[in-house]
């Protein structure tokens, strides 16, 4: 089911130009015409994803968790381990570089329209950046952030964090409307559907959940992975979730009944992944590399 430039191997995209290390976050532009990933070597790359054709952007000075592009792909935004987050333009210069965390950035996401950035770090602080102004505001959250998303309308954020629990605060991080409890470790990773119906949650306790966004009722509890959770995204029809982890499988579930499509295995942990706007392909991030998968025979899955 699986297949890249028409052949049937999942290939990890090796190149001598490309990350020394593990990718450790993964990001697609909007139109889908550019990856960009961020790795432990302190390097960013940017990919097309039809040729694996890269561009190297200049190392930064210390290793990067948390990735994220704005909408209509005009900046790229990269948390680094010394607790900044840098802002690049589409010609690879730093336009603005955000201070005031103390600890590693663990997490980032843009809002749909582009003009704010939260961010997350293991100083159990949320951050709020306005790039109109160029300015952020930081609020104490509940233990050490580990995962952020925005919803598709940017009218409030799930934040995830090691004490096993998600806060869902408003667009203004002035108060916290809902936690979601059930997972018996750290959360890892935290998803919101295209159509803002669903949240998926993943967690070192190997399950990921799915719950209603408004009511945050239990739908599913995903299983079948036998160690930590490493990423989960959301297909942009909101039909499908994949789940990675960090025994180097990614698993695709039907979100309608909770039930596996396919399963794919690397040789390596995984870290992140991220659908193709069209949502043909999933490009994975690992301790090996870049993986590119393309979703090619929708019609043998029943259902979709």
């Amino acid at each position: 089911m699986w297949d890249i430039a028409a052949t049937t191997d999942a290939p990890f995209v090796d190149n001598p130009s490309g990350h020394s290390g593990a990718v450790t976050g993964v990001a697609v532009s909007s139109d889908g015409t550019w990856i960009a990933t961020i790795g432990h070597d302190g390097s960013v790359r940017i990919w097309d994803p039809v040729t694996a054709a890269i561009t190297a952007v200049p190392r930064h000075a210390s290793p990067m968790h948390a990735v994220a592009i704005s909408a209509g792909g005009s900046c790229l935004a990269i948390g680094n381990d010394d607790g900044t987050v840098r802002i690049w333009n589409p010609t690879a210069a730093i336009t603005d570089t955000l201070t005031g965390c103390t600890s590693r950035i663990t997490a980032l996401a843009a809002s749909p329209d582009g003009t704010w950035l939260a961010i997350g770090s293991n100083d159990s602080t949320l951050r709020i950046w306005d790039a109109g102004s160029a300015t952020d505001r930081s609020l104490t959250h509940f233990g050490r952030i580990t995962a952020v998303t925005i919803s598709p309308d940017g009218t409030w954020l799930a934040v995830g964090s090691d004490d096993g629990t998600v806060r869902i605060w408003d667009r203004d991080a002035t108060a916290v409307t809902a936690t979601l409890t059930g997972h018996t470790s750290p959360i890892t990773t935290v998803a919101i559907s295209p159509d803002s119906k669903l949240i998926a949650t993943g967690s070192a306790d190997g399950t990921v959940r799915i719950r209603h966004a408004t009511t945050t009722a239990d739908i599913a509890t995903l299983t079948g992975h036998t160690s930590r959770i490493a990423t989960v995204a959301i297909s942009p029809d909101s039909k499908l979730i994949a789940t990675g982890s960090n025994y180097g499988t990614i698993r695709i579930w039907r979100l309608a009944d909770g039930n596996r499509v396919t399963m794919m295995r690397t040789d390596a942990p995984l870290n992140s992944c991220a659908w193709l706007p069209d949502g043909t392909a999933l490009a994975v991030g690992g301790d090996k590399g870049l993986y590119l998968y393309t979703f090619v025979d929708d019609s043998a899955v029943p259902g979709i």
